[in-house]
């Protein structure tokens, strides 16, 4: 044996020694193999070109032999790297392989690797798998066959060095590292990274593990593989599985209530949350009760030292011991808004697969309720939880000022009672304002995904302007109402953030002015004390009830929706009939008696009446009528898809293997289409690949069966969805097949090998329904059904219906054969097109999994992009009002403690009661107009953010949707809007008001003592230079988590778009574990920002309570030391905006974290600037004749397309076609068929040469006046929201006559005009109440209506 080396398989390569030999030896092929064994140079590279062809035989080919082409590949390479290079032949006599190394690719599953590894393995090899390139590696799926294998150990390792940090994928996590171990462990894709460990004491307490990540974000960018994993608590799975019981429970109940079940289960865990919170409440007491005895003491130079240093420590721990439980109530409290966000989604989302019909919610609704409902909830259960204490707090705080000011704390009470019923009342209108809001958003977002949907038509039709006038027009609907909103709120705020300056207006007056008592330093600022504390309580007063009518409004909404009626599951059901009045017979997989159906759910209104058909084991029946008949229906209704009013059903399977005639694909690779979360069977999956066709197509697609697909197959063509469909089908092996019309997209031929190959011989023994319009087919099928008007006309074999079925007749006779004549081509020498120079494969840019992520802090040049939205005369206007209400605050403040220490005497006390009235009074009035100001200042930022982003992505190219997710767009409409709208003003108004507010306390502190004033800066300085060093984690954290919430989003799109295919197959568990998937790489994210929040906030309330205890030692020994340094009243004012500012500092901090955190949604709009436009819309300086086009003349001149600047996929096209003349474009899939059409309407620019229509250069003129012009019947029909009317002729350009016309020339007049509203009936989203068939002649009824 010679010295040992490492064979390399790299993307169906063997690569030699150190790359030294540059021949590789693709796949070893049938053809190869007699000649490798005294294989030569030539020999060689003749198998490198043989084997480009027969790659796929590699994986055909009995395993046995598999290590007989490894020896064989091994000893030529050998012998020609000893001729390449002889001065190494002594080393290389008797070399051979002693371990092999496969780095996969995406082109290799590990099943494929594995079956490659085998053989090698079974002859003592060592294997080295690198999974650094291997894009969805399944760590368990690799495990298990590596433990099944039992190789000895040592003998398998696992490396994964290149892993870390540059191959993060939120759809598909990588394997972890596993090294050298005996066996190879399982390791969940979803973990791999950090374990927080919640229930440690230090965590419990102090988060303290979120120091090192806050400082690991702040040095270098986070990844999500660098947060931690979700804690089980917040799992998907273990949140469902604590509420379900209790849901159950509900639902059995005649009327449930999902509060009911959601306080049940969330319930202990949100106790403990209000339990902190009532403590912190009532150690917040400490400072207004010693603060009076403070200041006796100050007063009192007799009173010895240490009772001052007695007081500072009361004041000191009781802040300390209560910031730790403030800080661990928020924790907890915004732990179980995750649970209550967590578990909504679950909700819906379970819910949209049992739903009755899709039909009954649209998907801009459900979007919302996931997008907007549940994220509310979530985000706003902190300060509610903070206001259900508040009324404890309100009532400690009367208490404590009886002990004062005796009766006179009624005028607290009343003031109270008051302010609460107002809030009340307006909290009402609040209600009716939120679902209101929630309402119109519903419409914007509904007609906003039908619009990014059906993108395509809108462009080809040069829609733009009346579908982006429709959302613009519901955007100002739903400003108005936030407009109206944020006024209220204002109104909310003048009262609830003033009710404490009222109170202390009002007991001045009446205890000084109407009781004649005496204003003592501690009494007044004791009463000021006491006011403050409960400030924050008065205003989350307020807000908890109006928080209160908004969660009953979104717990109304998802409550309304998880209540609608659900799909019947049941295989077997019978209604209001007798199944023994049946002659059934018991060897029949499909049975449907006397049966009646209807999509409404309403006896007076079937789609379907008196189906009788059965279907026996191994049968194929095909289902033939008109369009419109009702065959989808059918199709739907023997699944169970279509609520049967009466008559008996029965479906002898579980699982059933559903093509749908609109094929369903979900974003994942084209293989994982296919196996549908089954496993892979190597020869299984290449006999279904031969009989679904798809093998040429394998070979055009970038990365073969590995290609990413976009959502609803966007980078396919409709034949290869639908093939792609039927290959799903046939993989699954299930025992009944139902196939709705699934060759009408693809070519006949192709038609004619997928009858032939799937259907009559992959499909041989199985029960197959077949829907068709393939007439030819149909005298191969067992038995024959024929839907007429919604009925089942007759059901019986080809022949014997051939004889008694006119309408069959009819069919057979117009529909039944085409004849092919052959023709003698004319000569022509105008039109000749130039062959391509090379066969080139049209690819479409492969989809964007991965999002682009900001890095950093948020760029001040977002915050100036939305104050330019929202106007900077607005801007100015609220700066100036929250000065001036600063200042007269801080006046008020100073007037106190000038009137308290005797000043001004002769002023008398009414004359000061009333100058300290009138500042409290303007103090109102500033207020109010700051968040009146504000309010007008976010609905026009709003409204400027929402036309930008709207007015880019109807401007953006089709390619930009070829490689954006749907959910990724909807995400910035739905998530981000909603904060811009709601979130963003409120936390951005409470950041002002706590900036003026320190500015008015440091004003207040300089007129205690400059000394205090010293110290505050101190603290100022740290809170900065703190706040920096966690923003930057705070920041990436928002990033991931907004990242990782769209495909959420698109997974959603995906499920309402192919729920029935989904039911079919009985895959609902699968779908649900993809969510929960996502739902909880999303909450990773969110937790983490909510951990490492409440560590931060923390730090900052002890680094407060620390200033709190230098100010009240430094107080303390002035008044032992320096006696005439520091007056009584002044002490107090300085005590009691201490005892504020810490709370106010770290609300600042926070509130600023927490706008940077809203802010990003205004930055991930901010980004769609880089989205590339179109050319103009219209060319003022070139517009065609009005009549133009007038004769229709085509000439394409050296024509080349490109869909990337590398790849040509229509290559120097030359040709004329004349006036009138028709022209039928052929060519099989990939040769570029659709691309001469979107070329005609410019969906994407030549990069050379031109087409003139008329004579006049078409890339010379504006898209609108070109695309206008033309028209075209798309391959998959597209339907919107609106009447029919508006559907076929959205800009009023046509009569009633002339639409009745073209329904007529499609043949529809009938089926319109026996709607209720005909023109007017409104069409469902999608199309949704129209058959197929039906969308695709009002396809070309609008087509034709364009003069």
């Amino acid at each position: 044996m010679g010295e040992d080396y490492t064979q390399i398989y790299v993307d169906g390569q063997w690569i030699l020694p150190n790359s030294e030999l540059l021949y590789t030896i693709r796949g070893a092929a049938d053809e190869v193999v007699g000649s490798v064994p005294d294989c030569n140079e030539t020999d060689v590279k003749s198998a490198i070109d043989a084997s480009e062809k027969a790659f796929n035989s590699w994986f055909l080919t009995k395993k046995n032999d598999r290590l007989r082409y490894l020896t064989e590949i091994n000893d030529a390479a050998t012998n020609l790297l000893e001729a390449k290079f002889p001065y190494k032949s002594s080393r290389l006599k008797g070399l051979k392989p002693s371990a092999i190394t496969i780095i996969g690719t995406p082109n290799q599953s590990i099943e494929e690797i594995m079956e490659l590894a085998g053989p090698a393995m079974v002859k003592g090899f060592t294997i080295t798998i690198n999974p650094s390139n291997v894009a969805y590696l399944d760590a368990f799926k690799l495990a298990k066959i590596v433990n099944q294998s039992k190789l000895p150990p040592g003998v398998f390792n696992v490396i994964s060095g290149a892993l870390a940090r540059d191959f993060i994928d939120f759809k598909y996590p990588t394997l972890s590292y596993v090294a050298k171990s005996k066996r190879a462990k399982a390791v969940d894709p979803n973990k791999g990274r950090p374990i927080l460990n919640v229930k440690a004491f230090h965590n419990r307490i102090a988060y303290t593990e979120a120091a090192a990540f806050i400082k690991k974000g702040h040095g270098n960018p986070l990844s999500p593989s660098d947060v931690w994993e979700t804690p089980e608590e917040f799992t998907s799975d273990y949140v469902w599985k604590m509420f379900e019981p209790h849901w159950q429970l509900e639902k059995s109940k005649p009327k449930p209530s999902l509060l009911k079940a959601v306080l049940r289960t969330l319930g202990p865990r949100w106790s403990f949350a209000i339990m902190f919170q009532a403590i912190f409440a009532v150690l917040s007491f400490a400072n207004p009760i010693v603060l009076p005895y403070l200041i006796e003491y100050i007063q009192d130079p007799s009173q010895p030292l240490y009772i001052g240093f007695v007081y500072v420590a009361i004041i000191v721990v009781c802040g300390y011991i209560g910031s730790f439980m403030y800080y661990k109530g928020l924790y907890m409290s915004a732990t179980v808004g995750l649970q209550l966000r967590i578990l909504c989604i679950q909700l819906v989302y379970r819910k949209i697969l049992v739903l009755g019909s899709t039909r009954s919610a649209n998907s801009g609704q459900i979007v919302n309720l996931v997008a907007n409902d549940a994220q509310f909830m979530a985000d706003t259960i902190m300060p509610f939880t903070s206001g259900l204490v508040a009324p404890f707090q309100v009532a400690i705080a009367i208490g404590l000022l009886a002990i004062h000011i005796g009766p006179y704390c009624l005028i607290a009470l009343a003031v109270v009672v008051v302010m609460f019923s107002v809030s009340f009342k307006l909290g009402q209108r609040f209600k009716g304002y939120r679902f209101a809001i929630q309402k119109f958003a519903d419409q914007r977002l509904k007609l906003t995904n039908e619009l990014i949907q059906g993108i395509r038509i809108v462009k080809f039709y040069a829609w733009e302007t009346p579908f982006l006038n429709n959302i613009l027009k519901a955007r100002v609907v739903e400003l108005n109402q936030v407009r109206k909103l944020g006024i209220l709120r204002a109104v909310l705020i003048l009262i609830n953030s003033n009710t404490n300056t009222f109170i202390v207006a009002l007991i001045f007056v009446f205890y000084a002015i109407v009781g004649k008592n005496q204003l003592t330093p501690p009494i007044a600022f004791a009463v000021l004390a006491l006011m403050n504390v409960i400030k924050q309580p008065f205003f989350l007063l307020s807000f908890t009830v109006t928080l209160f009518q908004q969660y009953n409004v979104t717990i109304g909404r998802i409550m309304d929706f998880v209540m609608k009626p659900e799909v019947n599951s049941n295989r077997s059901l019978a209604k209001e009939v007798e199944i023994s009045t049946f002659n059934l017979n018991p060897n029949n997989v499909v049975t449907i008696q006397q049966a009646d159906f209807s999509w409404s759910n309403d006896p007076e209104s079937l789609t379907l009446a008196r189906v009788i058909l059965e279907a026996g084991k191994g049968t194929l029946t095909c289902v033939v009528g008109a369009v419109g008949s009702g065959k989808s229906t059918l199709a739907l209704a023997i699944l169970g898809e279509v609520p049967m009013i009466r008559g008996y059903r029965d479906l002898k399977a579980s699982a059933v293997s559903y093509v749908a005639q609109e094929a369903w694909i979900f974003n994942a690779t084209l293989k994982e289409n296919i196996l549908y979360g089954l496993p892979y069977d190597s020869e299984k999956y290449h006999q279904v690949l031969h009989a679904a066709a798809l093998g040429p197509d394998l070979q055009q697609l970038p990365d073969g069966d590995r290609t990413e697909i976009g959502e609803r197959g966007i980078n396919l063509s409709g034949g290869q969805k639908q093939r792609v469909s039927i290959a799903r089908a046939l993989y699954s092996d299930n025992e009944v097949f139902v196939m709705d019309d699934p060759f009408s997209a693809v070519d006949s031929h192709v038609g004619k090998h997928l009858f032939e190959e799937a259907v009559q011989k992959y499909l041989k023994g199985k029960t197959v329904i077949l829907i068709t319009n393939q007439l030819q087919n149909i005298p191969f099928a067992n038995q024959v059904a024929i839907i007429k008007a919604g009925q089942l006309e007759d059901l019986g074999n080809y022949q014997d219906l051939m004889q008694r079925s006119e309408t069959l007749q009819a069919m057979m006779k117009d529909f039944g054969a085409i004849e092919i004549k052959k023709k003698t081509p004319a000569t022509d020498t105008r039109s000749k097109f130039k062959p391509a120079k090379s066969k080139v494969a049209i690819v479409i840019d492969r989809p964007k999994r991965d999002e682009n992520k900001e890095s950093g802090l948020v760029s001040w040049r977002i915050y100036q992009y939305y104050a330019r939205s929202g106007k900077y005369s607005l801007l100015f206007v609220i700066v100036g009002c929250y000065s001036l209400f600063t200042t007269a605050n801080v006046l008020s403040s100073w007037w106190l403690a000038e009137f308290t220490q005797g000043s001004y005497t002769n002023l008398g006390t009414g004359g000061f009661i009333g100058i300290y009235v009138m500042l409290t009074v303007v103090v109102a009035i500033f207020t109010f107009f700051s968040y009146f100001t504000f309010a007008f200042f976010s609905a026009e930022a709003s409204r400027s953010l929402h036309e930008f982003i709207i007015k880019k992505v109807v401007r953006a190219p089709t390619g930009f949707f070829d490689v954006t997710p749907v959910g990724r767009i909807i995400n910035r409409f739905a998530k981000e809007l909603s904060s811009i709208d709601a979130l963003l003003p409120i936390q951005m108004a409470q950041m002002f008001n706590s900036v003026f507010t320190i500015l008015g306390v440091f004003a207040a502190i300089a007129f205690a003592s400059p000394y205090l004033l010293l110290a505050v800066l101190v603290l100022i300085i740290f809170y900065l230079r703190f706040q920096v060093f966690y923003r930057h984690t705070s920041v990436e954290l928002q990033r991931m988590e907004a990242l990782s919430r769209a495909p959420i989003y698109s997974h959603l799109s995906e499920t309402i778009t192919g729920v029935a295919t989904i039911r079919a197959y009985g895959k609902e568990d699968q779908f649900i574990r993809n969510i929960s998937k996502k739902v909880d790489l999303n909450t990773s994210s969110l937790y983490g920002l909510r951990f490492c929040a409440s560590w931060f906030g923390l730090v900052l309330d002890l680094a407060g309570g620390t200033l709190t205890l230098v100010v009240l030692l430094v107080i303390v020994l002035l008044r032992n030391y320096s006696p005439g340094s520091l007056q009584a009243g002044f002490a107090g004012i300085a005590i009691t905006y201490l005892a504020g500012l810490t709370f106010i500092l770290s609300n600042l901090n926070l509130q600023t974290v927490e706008t940077e955190t809203r802010m990003n949604s205004v930055e991930r709009i901010k980004e769609y600037e880089k989205i590339p436009e179109e050319l103009p819309y219209i060319n003022e300086s070139c517009r065609p004749p009005a009549d133009w086009p007038t004769e229709g003349k085509l000439t394409f001149t050296d024509y080349s397309l490109a869909y990337r600047k590398s790849e040509k996929v229509l290559q120097n096209i030359s040709c004329e076609i004349s006036p009138k003349e028709k022209i039928g474009i052929v060519g099989r899939t990939g040769a570029g068929k659709s691309s001469l059409m979107i070329a005609l309407f410019r969906m994407v620019e030549p990069c050379e040469g031109t087409i003139f229509i008329d004579g006049i250069d078409i890339t010379s003129i504006g898209l609108f006046d070109l695309r206008s012009k033309l028209s075209i019947i798309p391959q998959e029909p597209t339907l919107f929201t609106g009447s029919v009317r508006y559907n076929l002729d959205p800009f009023n350009e046509s009569n009633d006559k002339d639409i009745w016309t073209a329904l007529e020339m499609v043949r529809l007049h009938n089926a319109i005009s026996a709607l209720p509203n005909k023109l007017d009936e409104i069409v469902s989203e999608g199309g949704g109440n129209f058959s197929v068939g039906e969308r695709q002649l009002l396809c070309m009824a609008r087509a034709l209506l364009r003069k």
